[in-house]
Formats: C-alpha cells, structure tokens, sequence
C-alpha cells in the first residue's frame, strides 16, 4: 500500500471524507501526474 492510498484509509476510519482535505487533494494531484508522466514516457520508448 503505497502512503497516499494509507493517507486516504486513515481519513475514511476518522470518518472524514478525503476529498475534503485540500492538502490530501494536493497529494491525489501529484501522484496521478507522476503516473502519467510515467505511461507518457512508456508509450515513447515502446515508438522508438
């Protein structure tokens, strides 16, 4: 379990909702970019 997604179980066991937490939002933001970025440059090593 990578830390975001341990971020996210301990907001939903406090009975928060994560989507609420800006600096939670922030982190999601991140690492969606950081996984695209990471398929981007995948997807450019398979073309050549």
């Amino acid at each position: 379990m990578t830390e975001l997604h341990a971020a996210i179980s301990r907001r939903y066991e406090q009975g928060q909702q994560p989507a609420q937490d800006p600096a939670l939002r922030a982190a999601v933001a991140h690492d969606m970019s950081i996984q695209r970025r990471d398929q981007l440059a995948d997807e450019d090593e398979e073309t050549q």
